[in-house]
């Protein structure tokens, strides 16, 4: 499922997975945060595996590495790091990458925005979920803007490994 703000046609038309991937496009009129579109996305589904990924990063991880992240934990909800760098002086940052159960659904409300790190988790620790974070093995290249975007590639361009 890909959750977009009005764009959902230009993205379906530009995004092609040669049968590999099932993909659904969701238009949400209004933001409805990552928990909401999480809800939206989801709600016909029973007992699976959801892996929630932003659309701003440039080198996404392997979804085996993720699953096992969230197998290892045995939490409700994995959230995922990019790992520090620089001998640990800078530390780990969240990845906006997440992995639930459709239980999760049960602690986000019917309708209306609601944030991840604001909402669900909270609502989450309070009736005795557990919440896990991992590391990620590699940086995906996290951006907000086109600064962040030109960063994220030259980053990624200047560690990628070298082809033979």
């Amino acid at each position: 499922m890909i959750c977009s703000n009005g764009d959902g046609s230009l993205l379906a038309e530009s995004i092609h997975a040669n049968n590999r991937l099932e993909l659904k496009f969701l238009d949400e009129q209004l933001p409805s945060g990552t928990a909401g579109c999480i809800r939206d996305a989801a709600s016909s589904e029973t007992d699976e595996l959801l892996v929630v990924f932003p659309a701003s990063m440039v080198c996404p991880p392997k979804i085996n590495a993720l699953i096992s992240a969230h197998r290892d934990g045995r939490s409700d909800l994995t959230v995922m790091f990019n790992p520090g760098h620089g001998n640990g002086k800078i530390l780990e940052e969240a990845a906006g990458i997440y992995i639930c159960e459709t239980g999760v659904l049960e602690h986000i409300p019917k309708e209306g925005y609601f944030d991840i790190k604001e909402g669900l988790i909270p609502e989450m620790l309070r009736a005795g979920k557990t919440v896990h974070t991992a590391v990620l093995p590699d940086n995906v290249g996290n951006f907000r803007d086109w600064r962040g975007y030109l960063y994220a590639i030259a980053n990624y361009l200047e560690n990628a490994p070298k082809l033979n």
